[in-house]
């Protein structure tokens, strides 16, 4: 992360400025609560996202070093490390949150931009969605 607002750090407390996502969400047993359903929606995205970024920067020592220090932590990433149909979605998409802050599961949608100039640049905004009582048990 280069750089957190108020809002991220309300919501996630451990965001700060050097803090690394994918890091976070693979290494901690908090991150399994909070990525609401992080086995079915969270985990099989990120581990897509981090096997693109690989491949655009095969001589990423950081990113080898990530991946690497994750995979060896955590056996759900090994597995889904080598599924060879996970894709990664150029959008955030449809998830939910279940953060202390809301005391309810949120559901959200992330917008993101990726800076193709620069390799690994990317802005994410986490927006809350309202729920629509008839489509509560997707969550």
């Amino acid at each position: 992360m280069v750089s957190v607002n108020q809002h991220m750090q309300d919501w996630f407390p451990w965001a700060r400025p050097g803090a690394n996502l994918m890091h976070w969400a693979f290494t901690t047993a908090e991150a399994r609560v909070h990525l609401h359903r992080w086995e079915e929606d969270w985990a099989p995205q990120m581990i897509a996202k981090m096997r693109l970024a690989l491949a655009r920067s095969p001589e990423d020592e950081r990113l080898t070093e990530l991946i690497a220090a994750i995979l060896r932590v955590n056996r759900e990433a090994r597995a889904l490390w080598h599924v060879p149909g996970s894709q990664a979605s150029l959008g955030g998409g449809k998830r939910s949150l279940n953060l202390p802050h809301h005391g309810k599961i949120q559901p959200i949608e992330i917008v993101a931009f990726e800076a193709f100039a620069q390799r690994h640049g990317r802005m994410a905004m986490i927006v809350p969605r309202l729920m629509r009582p008839s489509a509560a048990a997707d969550y």
